[in-house]
């Protein structure tokens, strides 16, 4: 602030006395500047203006180039489980197993004690009763057991010229229905299911009508379902459930259609094989209707991995073959998985304040289609927490045990309060998987259990699907990073025969059971049936089925959590073995001494035989000449016979070859033990096997009362047989144990 000073000036400056005032004077030039005063204090903040609109996004920066692919990783460790009887106690009030589990770090194939990392406990659940004299395990009454493909036979037929007829009721290779009947009421079983492979009037459907008669008249709840054989025609398949679903049958008699090998038929856009749709199996539930009510139910039969890849929900990843006829293949990128492709879906999961962060556990199921190995590449599927990898799962590798099915079971590190993200991501590691394998992953049941045992399932539909190709000539369609929600197909059936992987030394009842849960527990709760499928026989599967300890956790699981069990080709004529396949057969005319037939529509009773035995009375010239009516190639090593002297194997005729005769002469001592054994070695067709035999010593036939006569089948065919029928009765299993 300037102040300004003016001074008044009144006349002259002396000792005089002061005079007038004298005139005002002119005002005089002004002063200088006077020093700036204090500040004043600041006013009050106004309000702030209102934000301007947001600038435009930048330009995006050019992409950085692709980073060199890493070393190769060390092979993956295979994963190996341990089945130990765990005896009554804390772990199991009843006792059970121990299933102990770990990675083969030392590679030699057995779980050793050190390699043991984890283990858990099957005990015996409420439905099994432990008495002093064993173990029995209760099927629900309302229970589905019973067998599929396993007729017994008639074999009252002697003359060549009725092999193969079906006129005749009783024709051998027509189903003995009343012998059936019989046996079901004797075994306990309710369900059979009769295989259909020809049209209406053929021979396997003539004994369908048979047994739904033979049904009618028993007093005993009785489903009798047809099976019908796979890839059959549309037309081939309505023509048969119409013309079954018409037959009239008593209120207590049941009628199912099992759809064989439904599971390869159907169409997925994954691996883009397979011809039937969602609109097949509504076609196929319209045939069973008669004057608007549907007179049968459509159980089609998949294996446990299509279960997971359209019985219910589940997330896909991953990358289809290359199939031969796809014009764009040659390149084969649209089918590779390279190192830097991104394929995963995401989901979020929350921790609300003031919870644990620790001790949360991760469980699903993933099947897998990738059953390869090779040197420097592996497929995994990884999980990750909040971006960091928390564990890996290899799928490279021949899996003979577990059928591509496994537990993805994570124990998670701390969490963070607030939102988390839980990833799963299908990466090929050391090198690209090439076009012509399969690179699928379809994972399910998803949950997260927290520190207080609280369950939250991940919801498959409402996962972050992302994929990313790394090729720049790649279609990304051929990539899948998706729910498989619209391929579900258990809307359209009335429930699922499903085959779970043979029970063996290798299978893993945990993952069993983890499977039950899920995928009968969705059926269920639709009230739709559940069912799984055991083997009657070895045929398709491992070299080494297992024993009892094998199958009695399966067995046990599948009471508790399913709707029962159909074992194919079972062989139901163990049942009276003094008929039917087993019986002798009498000589079809006078030129043979010895006949032995097996008729079509039976199942491959590996190591069935029938055998006559005699010694001989005197030295001399064997002419044994062996006759068949067989002209096909393709059953080559098949069906024998096999001539056995003194325990060594000198002759075999095999009746697949091209000649329908074959002669063969040798000299004998006296006392000389001779066998002539008509037996299979593979499994085989729907084919009417004969043989004519006429054995002469010295020229004179051999009497037939000094033949004796034995038949039988393998070990495993009786122990099935016997095992489920002791399982169905409800009697005690703790004889069929192998300490």
């Amino acid at each position: 602030m300037l102040i300004l000073v003016i001074t008044s000036l009144s006349g002259c400056i002396g000792d005089a006395e002061n005079g007038e005032a004298g005139a005002q004077g002119e005002t005089g030039p002004q002063g200088p500047p006077g020093q700036d005063g204090i500040n004043g204090n600041d006013g009050v903040n106004g309000s702030d203006g209102i934000a301007g609109p947001p600038g435009n996004d930048g330009v995006d920066g050019i992409n950085g180039q692709n980073g060199t692919n890493g070393l190769d990783g060390n092979d993956g460790l295979n994963s190996l489980i341990d089945l130990v009887e765990e005896p009554a106690g804390g772990n199991c009030e009843n006792g059970g197993i121990r299933v102990n589990s770990g990675l083969d770090v030392s590679r030699d194939g057995v779980l050793q004690l050190e390699e043991i990392d984890d283990f858990s406990f099957i005990c015996q659940p409420s439905d099994i009763i432990t008495e002093s004299n064993g173990t029995i395990i209760e099927f629900n009454e309302n229970a589905i057991l019973g067998s599929w493909r396993s007729p017994m036979k008639h074999n009252s037929v002697t003359l060549r010229s009725q092999l193969g007829s079906c006129v005749e009721h009783d024709a051998w290779v027509r189903t003995n229905e009343s012998a059936m009947m019989e046996m079901m009421n004797e075994t306990n079983q309710n369900t059979y299911a009769a295989h259909v492979g020809g049209s209406v009037g053929g021979c396997e459907y003539l004994s369908l009508l048979d047994l739904l008669d033979a049904a009618n008249y028993s007093d005993e709840q009785r489903n009798i379902w047809i099976g019908l054989k796979n890839w059959q025609s549309m037309a081939q398949y309505t023509s048969l459930i119409e013309n079954y679903s018409t037959v009239p049958v008593e209120n207590h008699v049941g009628k199912g259609v099992i759809i064989d090998d439904y599971g390869e038929m159907i169409y997925n856009p994954w691996t883009t094989f397979g011809e039937m749709n969602i609109s097949n199996l509504q076609d196929l539930k319209d045939a069973t209707i008669v004057s608007g009510q549907s007179q049968a139910q459509i159980i089609p039969y998949i294996g446990a991995k299509h279960a997971i890849m359209f019985g219910g929900e589940s997330a896909v990843l991953g990358v289809g073959p290359c199939a031969a006829n796809v014009n764009d293949c040659d390149a084969g990128n649209n089918y590779t998985l390279e190192v830097n492709d991104k394929i995963s879906v995401s989901w979020n999961y929350t921790v609300s304040a003031n919870d644990n962060v620790g001790d949360h556990f991760l469980q699903g199921i993933v099947y897998d289609t990738y059953n390869k190995s090779f040197d420097y590449r592996d497929l995994l599927l990884n999980i990750s927490l909040n971006g960091n990898v928390v564990n890996s799962f290899n799928l490279s590798g021949s899996d003979e045990y577990g059928g591509g099915l496994m537990l993805l079971d994570t124990e998670l590190p701390e969490l963070l309060e607030g939102q988390n993200e839980i990833t799963f991501s299908l990466n090929a590691t050391g090198n690209r998987v090439t076009r012509s394998h399969n690179k699928l992953a379809f994972i399910t049941d998803l949950s997260i259990t927290n520190s207080e045992g609280e369950i939250t399932k991940l919801d498959i539909g409402e996962g972050w699907y992302q994929k990313e190709r790394f090729s720049p000539n790649a279609n990304p369609n051929f990539h899948h990073s998706q729910p498989n929600t619209a391929w579900v197909q258990s809307d359209y059936v009335d429930g699922f025969l499903f085959k779970w992987v043979a029970p063996n030394e290798g299978v893993d009842p945990v993952l069993h059971e983890r499977f039950l849960k899920w995928f009968c527990g969705n059926l269920q709760s639709q009230d739709k049936l559940c069912i799984q499928a055991f083997w009657g026989d070895k045929q398709w599967m491992i070299s080494s089925p297992g024993n009892a300890s094998h199958y009695f956790p399966i067995i046990e699981n599948l009471a508790e959590f399913s709707d029962g069990l159909l074992v194919w080709r079972m062989d139901n004529q163990q049942y009276d073995m003094n008929n039917g396949i087993y019986a002798e057969t009498r000589a079809a005319d006078e030129t043979y001494y010895i006949a032995g037939m097996y008729p079509a529509h039976m199942p491959a009773t590996e190591d069935w035989f029938q055998q006559w035995e005699f010694n001989t009375q005197i030295s001399g010239l064997l002419e044994i000449e062996i006759n068949d009516l067989i002209s096909n190639t393709a059953f080559q090593g098949r069906m024998l016979v096999t001539v056995i002297i003194d325990e060594t194997e000198v002759y075999v005729h095999d009746l697949g070859d091209a000649e329908f005769q074959s002669t063969f002469t040798t000299q004998v001592n006296s006392g000389a033990n001779v066998k002539i054994k008509f037996h299979t070695v593979d499994s085989f067709g729907s084919v009417n096997w004969w043989t004519g035999i006429d054995v002469q010593l010295n020229s004179a036939p051999i009497a037939m009362a000094d033949l004796s006569y034995i038949s039988g089948s393998s070990d495993h065919i009786a122990f099935i047989y016997n095992l489920m029928t002791s399982a169905f009765l409800g009697e005690d299993l703790s004889h069929f144990f192998i300490e």
